[in-house]
C-alpha cells in the first residue's frame, strides 16, 4: 500500500515531465535560404521567424509557370519576425498577409522597404522604423494594425498608400527631413487625430489625408503645394477638422477640393499679409463658402 501511494505521488510529476518531453519533441526548427545572401529560420513552438544575411533580399520573381519567392512565406502564422543587422532591403510582399504578426524588429542597417512589404498585418499594433530607413514603397504598411508611427527624416518621400486605411493609426510624427507625401499615404486612418508635419515639408500631395480623424493640422513655413482633395472628407457626417493653421507664405499650388465636405465649423488661419491671395485661391478650387478664412498677423 505504502508502494502505491509513492507511485501515484510522483504520477502527476511524471505526467508533467511526459509532456514537457513531447511538447519539445514536437517542436521544429525550419531552415533555408533566400538566394546568396539571405538565411532565414522559423520556430514552430515560439512561432518565431528570424532573417539574417548581408544586403538586400532580391525580389519576389514571377515566370509564366511558377512564382519565385522565400521560404518563409508558408510560416505566415509567425507572431514575431526579427530581421537581423546586415540586411539593407526588405524586398515587397515578403512579409504581406502575416495576420498573426504582433512584433516587428528592424534592423539599423536598413534603407528600403519594398513594396506591400507588410500589407494586411492587423496584430501588428507598433515598429520602430530605423533612422537609417530612406525608402518606403507603395502600401509598405497599408491595412496594418499600427496605433503610432514615427518617420525617420531619411525619408524623403511618403509613398502611395504606405499606410493606407491604417483603422487604428492614432498619431503621426514626420520627423525633420520628410519632403513630401504622394497620393493618398493616410487615406481611410479613420481615427489618425493627431499629425506633426516637419518644417523641412514642401509638398502634400493629393487625398493625402483623406477621410481621416485629424481635428487640427499646422500646415509648416516652407509648404509649397497641396494636392487635391488633401484634408477631403469621404462623409460629411464623419468630418472631424476644425482648425487649419497655415503658416506658409510660400504655397504656389492649390490642388481642387482640398477641404471639400469639412465641417460647418471649419477655420482657416494663413499670415495676413496673405489672406486675400490665399482666400483666392482656394474659393476658385472649391472651397465650401462657409468656411472662414482669417488672416492672423502672428503668422506673418
Amino acid at each position: 500500500m505504502q508502494n502505491i501511494r509513492k507511485i501515484l505521488s510522483i504520477l502527476p510529476v511524471l505526467l508533467v515531465c511526459v509532456g514537457l518531453f513531447a511538447g519539445t519533441a514536437q517542436a521544429k526548427i525550419h531552415k533555408g535560404s533566400w538566394k546568396k545572401n539571405i538565411r532565414w529560420s522559423y520556430d514552430t513552438r515560439k512561432k518565431e521567424l528570424v532573417v539574417s544575411g548581408q544586403g538586400e533580399m532580391a525580389e519576389i520573381e514571377h515566370t509564366d509557370e511558377d512564382t519565385i519567392s522565400p521560404g518563409w512565406i508558408f510560416y505566415d502564422e509567425a507572431r514575431r519576425v526579427r530581421i537581423k543587422e546586415g540586411i539593407t532591403k526588405i524586398s515587397g510582399y515578403t512579409f504581406f498577409e502575416f495576420r498573426n504578426m504582433t512584433s516587428l524588429e528592424l534592423p539599423n542597417t536598413l534603407r528600403e522597404i519594398g513594396n506591400s512589404a507588410f500589407w494586411d498585418t492587423p496584430k501588428l499594433k507598433k515598429v520602430r522604423l530605423p533612422a537609417s530607413l530612406e525608402v518606403m514603397g507603395e502600401g509598405a504598411f497599408e491595412c496594418s494594425g499600427l496605433r503610432e508611427v514615427r518617420i525617420p527624416g531619411g525619408v524623403k518621400k511618403i509613398s502611395q498608400d504606405a499606410f493606407f486605411f491604417c483603422e487604428h493609426l492614432r498619431k503621426v510624427i514626420l520627423e525633420e527631413g520628410v519632403e513630401e507625401t504622394d497620393p493618398h499615404p493616410f487615406w481611410g486612418s479613420r481615427r489618425l487625430s493627431v499629425v506633426k508635419l516637419p518644417r523641412s515639408l514642401r509638398r502634400i500631395g493629393p487625398s493625402s489625408f483623406l477621410d481621416t480623424g485629424l481635428r487640427k493640422v499646422t500646415i509648416p513655413e516652407n509648404v509649397e503645394e497641396i494636392g487635391a482633395g488633401a484634408f477631403e472628407t469621404a462623409d460629411p457626417k464623419r468630418a472631424t477638422l476644425k482648425r487649419v493653421v497655415i503658416k506658409s507664405k510660400k504655397i504656389r499650388k492649390w490642388g481642387k477640393g482640398i477641404f471639400d465636405d469639412a465641417r460647418r465649423d471649419l477655420v482657416i488661419e494663413v499670415p495676413a499679409s496673405k489672406e486675400k491671395e490665399y482666400r483666392k485661391a482656394l474659393k476658385k478650387k472649391g472651397l465650401p463658402k462657409y468656411v472662414k478664412i482669417i488672416g492672423r498677423r502672428a503668422l506673418d
